[in-house]
């Protein structure tokens, strides 16, 4: 392989990684909710004001967890 090749292959590798670490947050956050939330809520104070790419999946992720909070508890 060539650097210009080894360079596409470690980006796509990363990407692939990125998004299976994001599968499995999401399925965490199905399966335990509770642990998830409070991950989230240990988080500095001010996190969502940030501008960046993961403030968007913590987001997505509480909402998940919030979610599968309400449909453990049946409403």
């Amino acid at each position: 392989m060539t650097p210009k090749d080894d360079r596409v292959h470690a980006f796509l590798t990363d990407l692939k990684h990125r998004r299976e670490a994001a599968r499995r947050l999401f399925e965490k956050a199905e399966e335990n909710p509770e642990l998830v939330l409070a991950y989230i809520e240990a988080l500095p104070k001010g996190w969502e004001t940030l501008e960046d790419e993961e403030v968007l999946v913590l987001i997505r992720l509480r909402k998940a967890a919030l979610a599968a909070l309400r449909a453990k508890e049946g409403g």
